[in-house]
């Protein structure tokens, strides 16, 4: 800052001997530069990230760079979880760009930019081992919005804060361990996919990444975290934990309720039907407009606001639980199955495909338990069920329309 100052004054010396025009703009351009310091200085603007978010990833890595990540929560019990990967998704949404497919899976390429690996997304599937009987292992599709979350998460999981390990402080900071001193706290280990780790290790064992999380601090903002081979603890506002379902061992499970190949615009009819098989509610797509079928309503129109926010609905669902049993207490005043129709494109010629979901009964407000085509249960929540069941009521507009 001296420095700066005495360059300031010989300027300043300087200025007296300029024209009164140049005099003006230099001491403009001077203000102007003093402004500039001043706000970066002290971040007045918050152009500059300070902080929790100035500090650097503990482990940077995308999608691309795992090929499995093994998921050890002490509430799992006698269950072990983990999460594989498959083909990209741009492999199956772009199935004719074989060229760049192939660069994707070339070991040689696979490690590219930070940016780039980020920013690449795949196909994960949940496998849980049942540790007291293999007959009943599980194999599911993951869920990619969760997959999407948890990976944001592992970037926000940052270096901050340090704290030097010992002994006495990964014991205060929760990180536990059994009598043979194997650590029993939650961690993830990361199976890593490129040419260089995939390798095998002198002990025959494969290159693995490896974050441990301990407890959270008083606040409840951040928790305790380390990683495998370093000597420091640090301080995560990601909540790696609760990014993997915080002992659920469903978490991961693919959500969706409806198959992939359903799309809204293709949808082409809605029938809704007892539990004996006769029709409540029959809803048909006439070219851009829908019709309500069945039951007659004589004048009034069905409410195309009231449909459109429908099928937005019914893209959405997603179940929130999968029992494994019925629960008690089921409303099955609400108890129907619902047929949608639908086309796989736009051709004409195509035939109607059919997907039906047997809504067992309501359990709460909004919310009911499905059973789908493998006989698994599902829950989920739609405000519109009521209304399906009551069509004269909810469907259709107040007054016929002239």
């Amino acid at each position: 800052m001296k420095l700066f100052f005495s360059q300031l004054n010989k300027k300043l010396v300087l200025l007296c001997d300029l024209p009164r025009a140049s005099k003006t703009m230099l001491v403009i351009l001077l203000n102007l530069s003093l402004a500039f310091i001043l706000i970066y200085q002290y971040n007045l603007l918050g152009l500059k990230l300070t902080g929790y978010e100035a500090s650097s990833s503990l482990l940077k890595l995308g999608q691309n760079d795992i090929r499995e990540i093994e998921i050890y929560d002490p509430n799992f019990e006698n269950y072990e979880l983990r999460l594989i990967r498959y083909q990209p998704l741009s492999d199956v949404s772009d199935s004719k760009d074989k060229t760049r497919n192939k660069e994707q899976k070339s070991p040689s390429k696979l490690f590219g930019s930070w940016s780039q690996r980020d920013k690449t997304q795949y196909f994960w599937r949940l496998k849980i081992r049942d540790l007291r009987d293999k007959t009943k292992d599980q194999n599911y599709e993951a869920d990619s919005e969760r997959i999407q979350e948890f990976f944001q998460a592992l970037k926000n999981t940052r270096r901050y804060y340090s704290i030097q390990r010992s002994k006495e402080k990964e014991k205060k900071a929760g990180f536990l361990k059994d009598d043979e001193g194997k650590y029993i706290t939650f961690h993830l280990n990361f199976i890593l996919a490129s040419r260089e780790n995939a390798k095998k290790s002198s002990k025959n064992q494969k290159k693995k990444e490896t974050l441990y999380e301990g407890k959270s601090i008083q606040s409840g903002r951040e928790a305790y975290v380390f990683r495998k081979g370093e000597k420091k603890i640090y301080l995560s506002r990601s909540f790696l934990r609760k990014k993997t379902g915080e002992g659920d061992i469903h978490y991961f499970r693919d959500r969706k309720i409806l198959p992939k190949a359903i799309q809204e615009d293709l949808i082409t009819s809605i029938s809704v039907l007892s539990p004996t098989g006769s029709v409540i509610t029959q809803l048909i797509k006439n070219k851009e407009n829908w019709q309500l079928q069945y039951p007659s309503h004589g004048e009034k129109k069905l409410r195309q606001d009231w449909i459109q926010s429908f099928l937005s609905d019914l893209m959405d669902w997603k179940a929130s639980a999968f029992p494994k049993e019925k629960p008690k207490g089921l409303n099955r005043l609400y108890s129907c199955r619902i047929v949608i129709g639908y086309k796989t494109n736009k051709d004409k010629d195509t035939q109607e495909q059919k997907f039906s979901i047997d809504v067992l009964g309501r359990m709460e407000y909004s919310e009911y338990i499905l059973s789908m085509s493998d006989d698994t249960l599902r829950t989920f929540s739609s405000s519109f069920i009521e209304a399906l069941l009551e069509p004269q009521k909810s469907l259709l507009e107040l007054k016929p329309n002239p």
